[in-house]
């Protein structure tokens, strides 16, 4: 993980805001490249960071995958907490919203972007991770390339075993739906043959 510090940023920009922070794109001096930058917003009476962006840092840390925003470094100075993202051109429901204005998405794109966050939701899930928040504006887009990759984890959780208790026929339909879409179909037939 490079070792930044607020200096190394200029030329802030905000691009977005949320409940916990504040996101700009900025220039980074030592790469030379675009960064995200997202400064956590601190109430003054609060203790610490909210438990959100702990969890956060600490699932981004553990996740290593092309499709999956990377998290390059968290700074903390005076008092305040930025982390350091990689810098994608657009979210995608910005990206949607210009299509939309002309004549949609071409199938082979929806195919390709679809195709990659399945990708990386299937890494999450093996390593029991759930995003829990998974919605146009945590996909980020880069358009030259046409990449997508899932961020945002703010909400995001991993959970272990034994699985809370469910009754047969949702615990079959959630271990089915963990499945590679080929094989779906199978699980679910059998699953339901299963439970008559």
């Amino acid at each position: 993980m490079p070792n930044y510090e607020l200096s190394d940023f200029t030329d802030l920009k905000k691009i977005g805001e949320g409940t916990y922070g504040v996101v700009y794109r900025c220039h980074c001096q030592k790469s030379g490249h675009l960064k995200a930058l997202k400064r956590i917003k601190l109430e003054k009476s609060e203790q610490g960071f909210p438990s959100t962006v702990i969890r956060e840092i600490g699932l981004l840390k553990e996740l290593s995958h092309p499709n999956i925003v990377i998290l390059e470094d968290v700074i903390l100075e005076e008092g305040r907490l930025y982390l350091v993202f990689e810098h994608l051109t657009v979210d995608l429901r910005r990206y949607l919203d210009r299509f939309n204005a002309f004549a949609g998405l071409p199938p082979t794109l929806v195919k390709s972007f679809m195709f990659q966050m399945l990708q990386a939701l299937q890494y999450c899930h093996v390593r029991r991770i759930m995003h829990r928040d998974l919605k146009p504006q945590n996909v980020l887009v880069d358009v030259h390339r046409r990449f997508v990759k899932l961020g945002d984890f703010g909400l995001a959780k991993a959970f272990g075993y034994p699985l809370p208790k469910m009754t047969h026929e949702v615990l079959s339909t959630c271990l089915a739906l963990s499945q590679p879409p080929h094989s779906l179909t199978h699980s679910l037939t059998h699953s339901l043959v299963l439970h008559r």
